[in-house]
């Protein structure tokens, strides 16, 4: 509960500084008050290495000139226990919520770079597209915030005897939550498509930081470091630690322009 209400506390604060370009929408401006876009990123649906994905909704408001705010809001589901290498930490459910909010400035090139058809296909979308503010490419940076509860299931150390050999060592099956909440401020880098029939496409890259903590309720008498299955380093940071790692944004959200 601490850790839920912390991370509100800090989305409340960035919301209020992002938010000052709420205010600045002019009211003069019909075009601009009407350029509101509700979009869903398609790859957050995918599963996680926690087996996990995010069912999400996004709505991108016009502010004053050339910029906009963009609320992300996402739901995360499991989608089971894993039989799969691919899920890096298995786990018997997974369910948070998740909140991001983005500083968009688009810019006045809306033509097409072409290297940059190699990393950004998706702006290939603008042909036969409608002219807005807020399309085109665009520069950004985010803030998010999230929080899950994982509930594992691992075999740790139980006990070493000497049966059936010398130093034999026994495992028991522990059930135990991990809460782990993670902060994370991004730039993007990106193109927004608006069609002539109102369908959108966004696609960006991006490059930041976070910050990820996690806290379970383990017995003491068990450490996540005599997991009988260790995959990697992370495995035992996602347990019961925290610190700061690098984030890699790499979205496309699809939408309709209200």
């Amino acid at each position: 509960m601490k850790m839920k209400t912390k991370s509100i506390s800090i989305l409340l604060m960035f919301i209020f500084l992002y938010g000052k370009g709420f205010a600045q929408v002019r009211a003069n401006d019909s075009v601009l008050i009407k350029t509101r876009i509700l979009s869903t990123s398609l790859f957050n649906y995918i599963p996680n290495q926690f087996n996990a994905g995010k069912a999400n909704l996004s709505y991108e408001l016009t502010t004053q000139g050339m910029n906009s705010l963009k609320l992300t809001g996402g739901y995360i589901y499991s989608y089971g226990f894993p039989n799969t290498s691919y899920v890096q930490i298995k786990s018997e459910n997974c369910s948070g919520i998740s909140v991001e909010i983005e500083r968009k400035h688009y810019l006045k090139r809306k033509k097409l770079i072409q290297p940059l058809n190699l990393i950004l296909w998706p702006q290939l979308f603008q042909f036969h597209a409608a002219d807005s503010s807020i399309s085109g490419y665009y520069f950004s940076t985010s803030f998010s915030t999230q929080f899950a509860r994982i509930k594992m299931n691992d075999d740790f150390v139980g006990y070493i005897d000497d049966i059936p050999y010398p130093n034999a060592i026994h495992y028991t099956t522990v059930r135990y939550d991990v809460d782990r909440i993670a902060y994370a401020f991004n730039v993007k880098m990106g193109y927004n498509c608006i069609k002539s029939n109102r369908f959108t496409v966004d696609y960006a890259l991006g490059l930041g930081v976070q910050f990820i903590s996690s806290i379970n309720n383990l017995n003491p008498k068990y450490t996540p470091n005599d997991i009988k299955e260790q995959v990697n380093f992370n495995t035992r940071m996602f347990n019961g630690s925290s610190g700061l790692f690098p984030s890699f944004i790499y979205q496309l959200n699809i939408g309709f322009c209200l």
